[in-house]
């Protein structure tokens, strides 16, 4: 399953989605097939391009997962990377 479905999936069960990222050439393609998925002015999807970006996580309710990995298919499946999982409503205040 590719992370532009599962984002998607996940608005339309109403989650609000942030997606922050550089404006690359394969990150304006990766944003614009979760706009092709669904209407994404409709569904809670906002997107946030910043040159400086390199952080990556994600942080859900109760949750922040954060490290090295890319999301792709490398990054989930090949390389070996550094991941954090926090739970600790005082880390994710802190770090979020």
């Amino acid at each position: 399953m590719r992370l532009s479905q599962i984002l998607t999936t996940l608005a339309e069960r109403g989650t609000t989605v942030h997606i922050a990222t550089r404006p690359d050439t394969h990150n304006n393609t990766f944003k614009e097939k979760v706009k092709a998925r669904i209407d994404y002015q409709e569904f809670p999807i906002r997107f946030h391009m910043t040159e400086e970006l390199h952080a990556k996580g994600i942080l859900g309710d109760g949750y922040y997962l954060a490290g090295s990995m890319n999301f792709t298919y490398n990054g989930t499946t090949v390389n070996e990377e550094a991941l954090t999982f926090e739970t600790s409503t005082e880390v994710i205040a802190q770090d979020s």
